[in-house]
């Protein structure tokens, strides 16, 4: 699933999709290009990958991921 907030259309129907998705909090506050949301089982949101980051910390924020139970 991708987001878009382009311009304020999209992003009030972005905000629509994320709440039906039970993920309403995802697209509050200040928001980047170029990222990725990771959630668990549950729809809790337990990492993200941005751009910036380096490989290695991309690889620990996805073994988390794979690490989680829930």
């Amino acid at each position: 699933m991708s987001f878009d907030v382009t311009d304020e259309k999209a992003w009030f129907k972005s905000k629509q999709e994320a709440y039906v998705l039970g993920v309403p909090k995802l697209l509050n506050g200040k928001l980047t290009v170029g990222w990725v949301a990771l959630f668990d089982r549950n729809g809790n949101q337990i990492g993200k990958i941005v751009q910036d980051m380096s490989v290695e910390d991309m690889e620990n924020a996805l073994q988390a991921l794979a690490a989680s139970k829930a």
